[in-house]
């Protein structure tokens, strides 16, 4: 035989074990399952019980609401409502707040929108710029 003809042989015997060793699998065996691991699937799960929570606030509050521009002010500013203008002390009022809620009261002081009133025997400062309506009680 010519050595051409060796070389084809062993080229052909080459291909051959490759092809049987591809189709036997690897050389090792399978992985065997460990017991106790677990494997694919579902199962229903039950909680048997209900731990209590306990959350505590940490770090700023910043609330929001939907629809409504930001507005941020500067560290030190002061903002002031001032009472309307009509306002005069010694005078009685009777004030109309939101929800529907009336009281009258005698204006005694004035100072920056807030007003010290006498409600009765009780003495309180009120905002003015919060109400919904004020007239003279006369």
């Amino acid at each position: 035989m010519t050595s051409h003809r060796w070389h084809i042989i062993a080229v052909g015997l080459a291909l051959a074990f490759v092809v049987v060793m591809a189709s036997a699998g690897p050389l090792h065996s399978a992985p065997q399952q460990i017991p106790g691991l677990a494997t694919a699937g579902s199962a229903p799960v039950q909680i048997t019980n209900q731990p209590t929570v306990q959350a505590a606030q940490a770090g700023e509050w910043r609330v929001t609401v939907p629809g409504n521009v930001g507005v941020t002010l500067a560290r030190g500013a002061v903002v002031s409502f001032e009472a309307p203008p009509f306002i005069e002390a010694n005078h009685k009022y009777v004030i109309r707040w939101g929800a529907g809620l009336t009281g009258t009261y005698t204006v005694l002081e004035i100072n920056h929108g807030w007003a010290l009133v006498r409600a009765g025997s009780s003495r309180l400062w009120v905002n003015t710029a919060l109400a919904v309506a004020i007239e003279d009680a006369k």
